[in-house]
């Protein structure tokens, strides 16, 4: 994922299943655009939501930084086998 003042990349995805709900485990390293803001480690469990024409994960995450909150991704698409990759 990437946002205006950090670039992140994904060290582990993990889909799974909880009590037939779909999750993602999800664990990732951002590196802040700004030079004098340290790296850190971040993790979250996302609830897999699935409809016909969206994608969506939603869920709180945390960091080694020991900031919390929730993060929520919504895609919208007409076909959603597609990959959405980028750099």
């Amino acid at each position: 994922m990437h946002g205006p003042t950090v670039k992140s990349v994904t060290l582990e995805a993990t889909p799974t299943k909880e009590l037939d709900n779909n999750k993602l485990y999800y664990v990732y390293k951002s590196t802040p655009k700004n030079p004098s803001w340290s790296e850190y480690i971040g993790s979250t469990i996302f609830d897999v939501i699935e409809s016909k024409n969206a994608l969506q994960l939603s869920g709180r995450y945390y960091t080694d930084r020991k900031s919390v909150g929730r993060i929520s991704i919504k895609r919208i698409s007409l076909n959603t086998d597609s990959d959405i990759s980028f750099y």
